[in-house]
C-alpha cells in the first residue's frame, strides 16, 4: 500500500477506504494508516480532504494520527497552524497530542519548546503523557535526568507518572521513589498502585513500603488483606 500510494494515491486511496472487501476492521484501519502517511509526506493537504470525507470515527482517527505524524516531521509549523485553526479546544488537543509524538521522535528538546510554544487552553495533560511516554521509550536516562530537573507541580506528576509506568514491572525498586515523588496523592496512589504490582512479584520490601506509602487508608488496607493477609 505504501508503494502503490507512491505512485497513485487516489488510486490507493480509494481502494482502502472502499475497494478492499474484509470484516477485519483492524485491518482496514492498518490499509487507511498506510496510505494516509505515505500521502502526506507529499501532499498532506489532499491526504486530508481524504480524511476528512471519512464517515467512520475509527477510520478517521486511524488515518488521522500517521497523517499528522508524517506531516509535522516534513513540515512542523504547517502541520501546527492546521491543528491550531481547527475549532474547538478538544479537538486540537487531540491533534497536539498525535504531533508531539513526530517531534519527540526526531528531538525530544524541540517537542519541549515546541509544546511550552501552544496556548494554555491547547496543553493537554495527554499531550504531556505522550510527550514522556515517548521519550522514555526513546532515551530513559534523558527523559529521566531532564524529569528531575523539573519544579514540583502537575507537569512533574505527569512525567513522574511515566517513569513508574516505564519501569515497575522490570524495577519496582527503582520505580518506587517517583511514585513517592508525586504530590498529587490520587495519582500518587495509583503510581503505588502500579509499582505494589510489580514488586509483588519481585521484592517484598519494596511491596510493603509502597503500600505503607498509600494515602487511601481504605484502599492501603485491601492491599495489605490481598498481598499480607493482615
Amino acid at each position: 500500500m505504501g508503494v502503490w500510494t507512491e505512485q497513485a494515491p487516489e488510486v490507493a486511496a480509494q481502494f482502502a477506504q472502499h475497494g478492499f472487501q474484509t470484516e477485519n476492521e483492524l485491518l482496514r484501519q492498518q490499509l487507511v494508516r498506510v496510505v494516509a502517511g505515505t500521502w502526506a509526506k507529499e501532499d498532506p493537504i489532499a491526504a486530508l480532504r481524504w480524511v476528512d470525507g471519512f464517515g467512520s470515527d475509527s477510520m478517521s482517527k486511524a488515518a488521522m494520527g500517521n497523517l499528522l505524524f508524517e506531516w509535522s516531521r516534513n513540515d512542523l509549523d504547517a502541520a501546527t497552524t492546521y491543528v491550531s485553526q481547527l475549532e474547538t479546544p478538544e479537538k486540537r488537543s487531540e491533534h497536539y497530542s498525535r504531533l508531539v509524538l513526530a517531534v519527540v521522535y526526531d528531538d525530544p528538546a524541540k517537542a519541549i519548546t515546541w509544546v511550552d510554544s501552544l496556548v494554555a487552553e491547547d496543553r493537554s495533560d495527554a499531550m504531556y503523557t505522550n510527550l514522556y511516554a515517548a521519550w522514555l521509550n526513546r532515551d530513559s536516562v534523558a527523559a529521566s535526568q531532564w524529569v528531575d530537573q523539573l519544579p514540583k507541580g502537575h507537569e512533574r506528576d505527569l512525567a513522574a507518572t511515566q517513569i513508574v509506568n516505564a519501569v515497575n514491572n522490570k524495577s519496582p525498586k527503582e520505580a518506587l521513589p517517583w511514585a513517592l515523588q508525586i504530590e498529587d496523592e490520587q495519582m500518587r496512589d495509583r503510581a503505588l498502585g502500579s509499582v505494589i504490582r510489580g514488586a509483588s512479584r519481585l521484592d517484598l520490601n519494596v511491596l510493603r513500603e509502597s503500600i505503607d506509602a498509600v494515602s487511601d487508608e481504605s484502599q492501603r488496607e485491601r492491599y495489605r488483606r490481598r498481598y499480607f493477609g493482615d
